[in-house]
């Protein structure tokens, strides 16, 4: 209606005006396409927030030259130790050259800057020091080339790890507090590694951790007891929760996780 009046006061008298509801209605959704104009204004801040350039490539040609590293909630539901049902928080430092996280840690809350401290020492130290990595063997996996792997890698022996170890040189981090957390940058400058500090509201600056968080909820996640998809009301009606946390952190052993 307010379309039709501002067409009858700029061209008075001429046809345009005498069209039908359902032929204006059309024009107008053919410019609105990809607009939102007409949304809540929730769609429109989000759509807003996507860039009108192609994604950030961010390719990388060295091992740990480019990792990145973010935090998001899982799409599964647990029990606490109170049987209260929450979404943990899952945080994943990735590497962009092969595509592989280098470590992860699910939370109950929402993790801190010690907490990804934490997390970037298990990334850094050596594979044998990590507490629980004998349920990751190279020898007892049933899928890796065993053999062929350790033709390629000298380094690699019967107790090491399937997950290989990078160093990460440059880090890229979002605006959270937590990633810009004194404890967070007094660690990776402890060990030399530059933070990179991403825009505000360019998730694209990042897109390979936030694919890897899509891979897994669609090929992990999905598949669990309490799993809610991308809310919760994907989650069915008989699939109550099973997991505890620490279950569902034992599930989630080194190199379980999915890369892209």
């Amino acid at each position: 209606m307010l379309v039709r009046r501002m067409l009858e006061s700029m061209y008075p008298g001429d046809t345009i005006c005498d069209i039908t509801g359902s032929t204006l209605q059309s024009y107008i959704n053919e410019r609105d396409a990809g607009r939102y104009s007409f949304d809540k204004a929730t769609t429109r801040r989000t759509a807003a927030n996507s860039p009108d350039r192609q994604h950030f490539s961010g390719n990388a040609f060295r091992l740990g030259a480019v990792c990145e590293i973010d935090s998001t909630k899982l799409d599964v539901q647990v029990w606490d130790d109170k049987g209260n049902t929450f979404r943990p928080t899952v945080t994943a430092l990735f590497d962009v050259a092969c595509r592989v996280p280098l470590a992860w840690a699910i939370h109950a809350d929402a993790p801190n800057g010690f907490d990804h401290a934490l997390l970037l020492a298990r990334a850094i130290v050596g594979r044998k020091a990590i507490p629980g990595s004998a349920a990751a063997e190279l020898s007892g996996s049933a899928t890796l080339p065993v053999a062929l792997m350790k033709q390629i890698n000298p380094y690699l022996e019967d107790d090491s790890l399937a997950v290989p170890w990078i160093f990460p040189h440059a880090i890229t981090i979002d605006g959270g507090a937590d990633f810009r957390s004194a404890t967070f940058e007094a660690a990776c400058r402890a060990f030399g590694i530059t933070l990179v500090l991403a825009p505000p509201n360019t998730p694209t600056v990042k897109p390979h951790v936030e694919r890897n968080f899509g891979t897994t909820s669609t090929d992990f996640a999905t598949w669990l007891a309490g799993a809610t998809g991308s809310s919760v009301a994907n989650r069915g009606k008989r699939d109550t929760p099973t997991l505890t946390l620490d279950s569902y952190g034992s599930r989630s052993t080194p190199g379980s996780l999915p890369s892209t």
